[in-house]
């Protein structure tokens, strides 16, 4: 008996599908496979010999690997389906039909032509359907879709800047809620947190079981802790980096969450191991020693400022002496046109 493959094909606004194929084909081979009884423009996505033993009918049989013909007709089926999406479009609002038609997709033997269109409500397209036979000579599937699945379909990119997930290799849409971003102490911006198809992003879930695991090991906000005699609360965590952040009312610090579980057990903490960061409007420490460094940060204000001044002073004292210097020329320029005018005079009663 001869073998048979069994592969796993994509087609353009249509599910994947499974077809067979007498001879093994690589990935990304464009082929012409049977669905529905219409022919469409496929690509190859997987390839595995198929069990001899299986009833192979249940799939979709490919026809044969697609030549230029193939993908010609292909491209010329899309030029006229995009002619023709605006056309529906004026037939519906001639209906008063509540719909937006998006995309107009027939099979390369024209033998089936599908029309995807969004709405709120539920469209009554019956006299349209009348209209349409008249201008598309095919068997017409009408299909609502909701805005993820428009997406899907339209494509775009993402606030990531990368290709759409839904476009590129989602392919069942989970549940998304708002708790999700709650979850991972992501602020509540509705519109930032929206992808294309005005929902929450889907990638809201990809991290969501990794902080639900991380919760139980952080304090909850506003847990109160007593450090170094004051009371602090916990402002935030950074569950990346395993950081809890303090605040007692006049400045911010934050700890490793091992500091901050010692601290939460009464145990003192070296200085040098104490801080990661501190943030305070009186003094600033360092993260390596520990020391207060507010006092060299005003020397060198300090210097500065003296540096500015010493020069501020030189430039006025050097524009005192240019402007002494020019006075003292402009005398003396004014003494010699004196003695030109008064000699002037004699000079000329000499030559005559």
């Amino acid at each position: 008996m001869e073998d048979k493959y069994l592969m796993k094909i994509s087609i353009e606004n249509e599910p994947d599908c499974i077809g067979t194929f007498v001879n093994e084909l690589d990935v990304g081979t464009k082929v012409v496979v049977l669905v529905d009884n219409s022919s469409y423009l496929g690509e190859v996505n997987q390839v595995s010999l198929a069990n001899q033993q299986d009833d192979l009918s249940i799939y979709n049989q490919i026809l044969r690997v697609a030549s230029k013909d193939d993908i010609a007709r292909h491209l010329k089926n899309k030029e006229i389906d995009e002619k023709l999406l605006p056309q529906i479009q004026k037939e519906a609002d001639k209906l008063n039909l509540d719909m937006k038609v998006f995309k107009v997709s027939s099979s390369l033997d024209k033998t089936k032509c599908l029309i995807m269109y969004t709405s709120d409500n539920r469209v009554d397209f019956r006299d349209l359907l009348k209209i349409l036979a008249k201008l598309i000579k095919a068997r017409i599937e009408m299909r609502q879709v909701g805005s993820r699945d428009k997406a899907k379909v339209v494509g775009g990119l993402g606030i990531c800047g990368l290709k759409l997930c839904c476009s590129t290799f989602l392919n069942v849409f989970d549940g998304i809620s708002i708790s999700m971003a709650k979850n991972q102490m992501l602020a509540i911006n509705i519109p930032k947190l929206s992808g294309q198809c005005g929902k929450l992003i889907c990638c809201l879930k990809y991290e969501d079981e990794a902080y639900s695991k991380l919760h139980p090991f952080f304090p909850k906000i506003g847990t109160k802790v007593t450090y170094e005699g004051k009371e602090n609360s916990v402002s935030g965590v950074n569950m990346l980096l395993k950081n809890v952040t303090l605040y007692d009312g006049e400045k911010y610090s934050t700890f490793a969450l091992e500091d901050f579980n010692k601290i939460q057990k009464g145990i003192k903490l070296e200085r040098k191991e104490e801080f990661v960061s501190e943030l305070s409007l009186n003094s600033t420490y360092s993260a390596s020693f520990g020391k207060d460094i507010s006092s060299t940060s005003e020397l060198d204000l300090n210097k500065k400022n003296n540096q500015n001044s010493n020069n501020f002073e030189n430039r006025n004292n050097n524009k005192n002496k240019f402007n002494n210097n020019s006075k003292f020329n402009n005398h003396r320029y004014n003494q010699n046109n004196r003695y030109n005018r008064k000699n002037k005079g004699k000079f000329n009663n000499q030559d005559k």
